[in-house]
Formats: C-alpha cells, sequence, structure tokens
C-alpha cells in the first residue's frame, strides 16, 4: 500500500467526505485542516504485522510499529478497564511531555491480548520516528547533551517506581525532539522481570560520552562513576509511594518516593548534574521579552480573568523587578461577584510574593537548588490560596458558592552561576500552575503543551482507571478537581516544572478562552515564525491571539501572556515594519521602534540581574570586533575633522585679530553685487 493509493477521512464526524487523498491538506468537503495521526503499536505482535496492511479496516500501516488512523474523527477501541499493560503510561501521565498517551487498543485475529496504540510518542509528523539519542549525540551542543542527561536522571525514579525502568536502558527506546527526551514505549513485559539501577543507567551514558575530551566530557564522566558506585538500591525504596503528578493529594505524596529521591547519593548525584547543567546553560547569552493581554470577548459582560503583564508598560516599582521576568495567567471562578475579584486578588498576592523572592535572589549568594525554587512556589501559591479562603470565610461562601481562580505562573530565575567569563545568568525557567490555564512552548518547528489540566479526566487517568480518551467522554470530565480559594492550602497541590532555556521560543501562558478546541495546537505556527524571525512584533503576535481567541471560541474571557525567549547565538534580523498586520491599536510605537527610540537602560534601573538579561555572544565574534574598528574610525574621523576646524580657526585669528578673526569665519564677506552698505552708499539718502 502506497501513500498516493491511501484515503483518509475528515476528523470532522458531521463532515459527509467519505475520504481524502494522503497529500491533502485540507478536506475537500468542508475545507478543515486534515488530520494525520500517526501510531506506535507495541509489541513484538506489531511488529510482525507486514507494511501495507491495513489492520481493522481502520490502521492503515506504514512502516513496522507504525500505524496510521485513517478514521480520525471516530473512537478507537477503548476497554472498559484499562488493560495491564497499560497501567504503567497511566500512572505516569504527569510525565506526558516524556512518556506517550495510550490511544486505544486494537485486536489482532487470532490473539486473546490486544495490542497498545500509543500517541504523543516520538513521532514526527510525517510518520517518521525521532532520531535516537545516541544517533543525535555527536551533533548536539553541550548544553543540550547534559540537559537530556538530567531529564533521563529525573525519569529514572517515576519509572522505577512503576517497575519500568529498563526502557531507560535500550538505547532504541530513547529518543529526541530537539531538547526533549522522549520514550517510544516502556517495554512493560520485559521491565517486570529486571529492575533497572542506577549504575546500569551511568554505564549507557558512558558510551555516549565515550572518550570525549575536555572538562564537560570529564565531568560526566565523574558522575557517571559515582552513579556505579551507588549500585542497585534497595527495592523496597521504589516498591510503592505515590505519584506528585496531575492531581496528587495527601495520601499519594511523599513516602518512599521522597525518600528515594532525597537519599544522600542520589540527591548528591543531582546536585553535580545540576551544576554542570547550570554552567554550560550560562554559556549563552539570553534575551527576553514579554506582552500580555486579556479581553472579555464577544458573550461575556465581565472579564473574570487577570495576567501579567496586561498592557503597556507601567512605572511602578514591582513592574521594574517583575518584567520580564515573570508572566502570569488567572482565570476566575464564581461570577462577576466573585471569580473577577479572586483572580485579580491571586495576582495581586502572586506578585508582591515574586517581587520579594526576586530580590532575595540577587541578594544571595549560592544558587538555589530546583527543590528548593519549587517549595518557594507552592509556599507563594498557598500564600495566594488563603488570601482567597479567607475572603470567602468573611463573606460566609460555601460550596459552589466559594470564589476560585487559576493560576499559570511562569518564572525566568534570573539566579546567578560563577564560570570563567564572569557571573551569568543560569537560563532556569520555572512554571507552576493550579487549573486547566495552560503553557505551550512554541519554536519554528514544533508546538509543545508543557502543563496538564488539573480536572476529573486526567485524575481518572493518573489513577489508572480509564485510558485518556475514554476519560474525556465521561459527562464531569473537564470539572476542575484543583483551584486556589476552593479549600485549606493544606489541600491543594501545585504542579511546578523546570526547564532549561537553550533555544530560541516563544512561551505562551492561556486560559481556557484560547486554548479549547485546541486552537494554539492548530494554529501556532505563522505568528510563532514571525516573530522568531523578528517579523511582527511580540505585542501583535499576543493581540492576534486573542482575536483568534474570540473569533474561535468567544465563550469565554480570554487571556494571553507571551515570553519572547532567545539564546541563539545567531545575531538578530531586521525587524521589517511591513509584515505586521495592521490593527488599530497599531498606531502607537512598535516594540521595535519604542526600543529604537528608547533604549532600555534609559527606562529601568540597573538591575543586579539585567547584565546578564542580554548577553552578546558578540563578546568573542567576528560581528563584535567589526563593531570595535567601527567605534575607532569613527572616533579618527571626528578629530580629523576637529583638527581642520581648529587649524581654520587659527588661520582667520592670525590674520585678523580674535574678534575680526572670528566674524570672519561666521559671518563671510558677501559679494560686492550683494553688499548691504555698499548699495546705500551709492543711492540718495532719504
Amino acid at each position: 500500500m502506497s501513500p498516493s493509493t491511501l484515503s483518509i477521512e475528515c476528523a470532522d464526524p458531521s463532515c459527509a467526505q467519505p475520504g481524502n487523498s494522503m497529500d491533502q491538506l485540507l478536506c475537500r468537503q468542508c475545507r478543515k485542516p486534515l488530520v494525520h495521526r500517526y501510531l506506535w503499536a507495541v509489541g513484538t505482535r506489531a511488529e510482525a504485522v507486514p507494511v501495507g496492511t491495513r489492520v481493522s479496516d481502520r490502521y492503515a500501516v506504514v512502516a513496522p510499529h507504525i500505524w496510521l488512523d485513517t478514521q480520525p474523527g471516530r473512537l478507537p477501541d477503548l476497554p472498559d478497564q484499562p488493560p495491564p499493560s497499560a497501567i504503567p503510561y497511566l500512572k505516569l501521565r504527569s510525565h506526558h511531555l516524556h512518556i506517550p498517551d495510550v490511544y486505544g487498543v486494537c485486536h489482532l485475529e487470532g490473539d486473546p491480548e490486544p495490542v497498545l496504540l500509543l500517541e504523543q510518542g516520538p513521532l514526527h509528523r510525517q510518520g517518521i520516528l525521532h532520531p535516537a539519542i545516541a544517533t543525535a549525540w555527536d551533533a548536539a551542543t553541550p548544553v543540550r547533551r547534559v540537559y537530556w542527561l538530567w531529564q533521563l536522571f529525573q525519569l529514572w525514579l517515576p519509572l522505577a517506581q512503576q517497575g519500568v525502568a529498563q526502557a531507560l536502558l535500550n538505547p532504541e527506546q530513547i529518543r529526541v525532539d530537539g531538547w526533549r527526551i522522549q520514550l517510544r514505549d516502556l517495554e512493560v513485559s520485559q521491565a517486570l522481570d529486571a529492575p533497572a539501577s542506577l549504575g546500569q543507567l551511568a554505564s549507557l551514558w558512558l558510551q555516549w560520552i565515550g572518550n570525549e575530551p575536555g572538562a564537560i566530557a570529564q565531568g560526566l564522566r565523574s558522575i557517571c562513576y559515582e552513579m556505579q558506585s551507588v549500585g542497585q538500591l534497595s527495592p523496597t525504596l521504589v516498591a510503592v509511594g505515590g505519584e506528585s503528578g496531575v492531581d496528587a493529594d495527601a495520601s499519594t505524596t511523599g513516602g518512599s518516593m521522597e525518600d528515594l529521591r532525597t537519599a544522600p547519593p542520589v540527591a548528591a548525584i543531582a546536585q553535580k548534574l545540576n551544576q554542570l547543567l547550570l554552567e554550560q546553560a550560562s554559556q549563552l547569552p539570553i534575551k527576553l521579552r514579554v506582552a500580555g493581554g486579556t479581553t472579555t470577548g464577544p458573550q461575556r459582560a465581565h472579564n473574570e480573568d487577570a495576567c501579567y503583564p496586561n498592557g503597556p508598560e507601567s512605572n511602578l516599582a514591582e513592574d521594574v523587578i517583575l518584567k520580564p521576568h515573570v508572566a502570569i495567567v488567572c482565570d476566575g471562578i464564581g461570577g462577576h461577584a466573585g471569580g473577577e475579584v479572586a483572580s485579580r486578588l491571586a495576582l495581586r498576592s502572586l506578585k508582591l510574593q515574586l517581587s520579594a523572592l526576586l530580590t532575595e535572589v540577587v541578594d544571595q549568594g549560592e544558587v538555589l537548588s530546583p527543590d528548593i525554587v519549587s517549595q518557594q512556589l507552592e509556599a507563594i501559591l498557598r500564600i495566594a490560596n488563603n488570601m482567597i479562603a479567607a475572603q470567602n470565610d468573611s463573606q460566609g461562601r460555601t460550596a459552589r458558592q466559594r470564589m476560585a481562580t487559576t493560576v499559570m505562573l511562569a518564572l525566568q530565575l534570573p539566579q546567578r552561576i560563577r564560570t570563567e567569563t564572569g557571573d551569568r545568568n543560569t537560563h532556569e525557567l520555572y512554571l507552576a500552575h493550579i487549573g486547566d490555564s495552560r503553557a505551550y512552548w512554541l519554536t519554528e518547528e514544533s508546538c509543545h503543551r508543557l502543563t496538564l489540566d488539573h480536572d476529573m479526566a486526567n485524575r481518572e487517568v493518573v489513577l489508572g482507571n480509564s485510558l485518556p480518551r475514554a476519560a474525556r467522554l465521561q459527562p464531569n470530565a473537564g470539572a476542575l478537581t484543583q483551584a486556589l480559594g476552593t479549600k485549606d492550602a493544606d489541600y491543594i497541590h501545585p504542579t511546578v516544572q523546570r526547564f532549561i532555556l537553550e533555544e530560541d521560543g516563544v512561551l505562551l501562558l492561556c486560559s481556557d478562552g484560547l486554548s479549547d478546541h485546541g486552537w494554539v495546537e492548530t494554529l501556532w505556527e505563522d505568528s510563532t515564525q514571525r516573530v522568531l524571525k523578528d517579523k511582527m512584533s511580540l505585542d501583535a503576535a499576543m493581540r492576534s491571539w486573542l482575536e483568534l481567541a474570540n473569533q474561535r471560541n468567544g465563550h469565554d474571557n480570554a487571556s494571553v501572556v507571551l515570553l519572547d525567549c532567545r539564546a541563539s547565538l545567531s545575531s538578530p534580523q531586521l525587524f521589517e515594519p511591513g509584515d505586521v498586520p495592521l490593527q488599530p491599536s497599531d498606531t502607537d510605537l512598535s516594540d521595535t521602534a519604542r526600543a529604537l527610540l528608547y533604549p532600555e537602560d534609559e527606562d529601568e534601573p540597573d538591575l543586579p540581574w539585567d547584565s546578564g538579561l542580554e548577553e552578546e555572544a558578540g563578546d568573542r565574534s567576528p560581528e563584535h570586533h567589526s563593531n570595535i574598528w567601527g567605534v575607532i574610525l569613527g572616533l579618527a574621523l571626528l578629530c580629523f575633522l576637529v583638527g581642520g576646524v581648529g587649524i581654520l580657526v587659527w588661520r582667520y585669528v592670525n590674520t585678523y585679530g580674535v574678534r575680526d578673526g572670528l566674524e570672519q569665519l561666521l559671518i563671510p564677506e558677501q559679494p560686492d553685487e550683494a553688499n548691504p552698505e555698499e548699495i546705500d552708499e551709492s543711492e540718495p539718502q532719504p
């Protein structure tokens, strides 16, 4: 079966078009984008299905293990109870950036066990596997290599808890999508028989590192030797314990998982690996810009959303501290009398506390560990929660009458780490959220959804009760399980994540007024590419997202905050104003024009962390040296001109005297025919 002979149905169930050819982008009938959903079929039985086969009159086998769903608008086979092989995937859902989702199952003829079909795995949108880490290792930058190993180290404990850490020992399973580690599948049947150890993981890493010279490779080898010395930790430490995932509660957090994570040998290795990661990340430049806004929407009378920043920059002291390191979106719950108040109370509390945290980071001399920063962010959210809860209590609000809000918070923590070239920004980005407001990482090539909603559907998945698509069919699937203000702080469990900014990209935070119906995943590409190519201002991109929310959804308020992060060594391109879509608000200065007229150094005080905010690779680049020579030549030309003027003045002064000489120089003698005095003398006097 060649791709040219394949046909694919429109994903819209209401569309009457039975099939479209594979080379089409839009449905011939309704003109909506066609969905090409490639799936990974797990197991040796799936591998035995010949390429070109059509399984269950639905799935086209385009490569070994890779099946295309030709009926993407229809539900897959969803069993009432998840099969045992699916349970690890469900309980590891909080690690969705690295672990695929279970799409459904497929029954092969004569086989009693169903084949698991996985989505959101390491498959390109053309159905090609992303490269294995061993293949991509040599071409990767030093910081990306360390970042990959950091992610694998973070995955080892949760996978060991589920008995599937063996997947981390198969290099073919470990795939890379840019900065991100993704596992092809979990090899459940093999992993149950052979628990993995840190020593085995280190042995695999040493194969990738090889005999590379340099301090980075030597540092990684030292960490690997330390991992090997730890050996096989007690299996009782990983036999039981909770999942600190999408919707953990007091009964499923802590326990043996926390004991193992904080065990001295493991904690020491994590600290050394983190130190090496931050040292490498800090060698890159970093430049941040932020823009945010909110809209009531065409169907609402009041706006219960709140965001930071919102609109033009202000001169408040807290803004000088927070921008451009902080981005916040809050979506209020409880109507105009409640949700609007809750979101603004939360925003006010978060801004004050984050201002204090950023000031503290400047004052302290040591780099805070990810665990400490995560604990501080959790504490900040709990304080905001208690402010809203106290307001509810004072007004006698109970049950569904209690006002509340979601929170999506991003913090680029400008910690400074000492390197051979001075103190530099560690490039850490922290996300903390409660509820269903979301964060996306957008680059020129990809869109990564970074967060999972705290709702009933994801809770059922994490508990192992339902496959993701089956959970979303439940009537209360979208009901929130967590929000700020609904209950005491001891019962809320924020999700905190840390990322390293080592590539150019745009972080998008939004409320569900934009994210509903998958519009971000569908329409991210155009505006993101234009922003990253400096052909569209960040403010214009933010407004275009708000307009899209009003046009495509419109049923709710919407808030969008964009954080433009530049960490590449390439020089920025010139901005092209003609490419910016003109809108009424564009009569104000664009970001680029404002930057040209009012440099950042004149608008804002020189904060202690700003020296690393816009670090140029030009410290050592040819462009930097050419700029220096340009300045030197300009100064030489200026000296030449000043010297020439000085000689001219000296000549006139010596010839006519000081007073007359300056007059001759500044007021040259006019031609005879135009001399007023001579004309007056030749004419009769009145």
